[in-house]
């Protein structure tokens, strides 16, 4: 009798919706629910040629800044010790929809260049409490296996299956939402590619402040150094690094930073953004 030994080799990587191209695709990457009816939907999208099996799973988490101003996604992390352990739990606690949300189908698998939907429902959710409720959606790939009869006498079959994940945002507004940006100048430094201007930002309200940030900086003459635009995605108060290239400004010379902010995103259905507002502060600082 022939031995049928099949070794299957799993590699994940965890990418954004926005990395994987050749692959996955989320549309849109963030999924807004319907408060009325809370029912939503989300395209799934396999760019590849292969045949690949899907797994749809949600867990929480949220955008948020180091120490150094450093952009990043923060998930529970069994080693985290301290605050920022317990900050998170909180976070979680309060604004997670990841125990209200169901999702169909949860397992499906999508031809070569073809496009599923899938269908969000929540349920149960607290009756008090107006806010803004989020989770992450996960979608799991693997190519489709075929059936592997025979690998011959005493033979152990190898098969790499290399396992991708895509990340996108499903939310849904409970109330109105009421999110503002408390912002001001922190301090700078710089690295061996960048000069990092700190902010010291306070989110205000009962959901993420989304927007658009408009920076320039002069010289003490009034004349433009530099200027540029960024999202804004503000979940929890943090210190958020603007970066420019080293070179850009003089070490030991007078500044100042013109901020512009803006509380409304494109991307942002009109039912989920607060009242339109903007406001501009001005800075001066020297460059460390």
């Amino acid at each position: 009798m022939k031995k049928q030994i099949l070794i299957i080799c799993s590699i994940l990587f965890v990418l954004s919706s926005t990395t994987l191209k050749s692959q996955l695709a989320l549309h849109p990457t963030a999924a807004f629910i319907d408060p009325q009816t809370r029912t939503g939907s989300m395209e799934i999208v396999n760019t590849s040629n292969q045949m690949r099996e899907i797994g749809i799973s949600f867990k929480f988490g949220y955008i948020n800044y180091n120490d150094k101003g450093m952009q990043f996604t923060e998930y529970l992390d069994s080693t985290k010790m301290g605050t920022a352990g317990y900050r998170f739990e909180e976070m979680e606690k309060e604004y997670s929809l990841a125990p209200y949300i169901k999702v169909f189908p949860s397992k499906l698998i999508i031809p070569p260049q073809q496009v599923a939907t899938i269908r969000f429902m929540v349920t149960g959710m607290p009756p008090q409490g107006e806010k803004f409720y989020w989770a992450r959606i996960v979608a799991s790939s693997v190519p489709q296996v075929e059936q592997i009869d025979s690998v011959g006498e005493n033979q152990v079959g190898a098969q790499l299956l290399i396992t991708t994940e895509m990340i996108g945002l499903v939310g849904m507004l409970k109330g109105k939402n009421t999110a503002d940006l408390e912002y001001n100048y922190l301090d700078n430094y710089s690295d061996t590619a960048n000069t990092v201007i700190l902010l010291k930002n306070e989110k205000l309200g009962n959901s993420p402040f989304w927007g658009i940030m408009k920076i320039k900086i002069e010289d003490e003459q009034g004349n433009e150094v530099t200027s540029k635009v960024e999202g804004l995605a503000i979940y929890d108060s943090c210190t958020q690094g603007i970066k420019f290239p080293l070179g850009t400004f003089e070490q030991g010379k007078k500044y100042k930073a013109i901020i512009d902010v803006r509380n409304r995103r494109e991307a942002i259905p009109e039912e989920y953004s607060p009242e339109e507002k903007e406001q501009t502060k001005e800075f001066e600082f020297v460059v460390n």
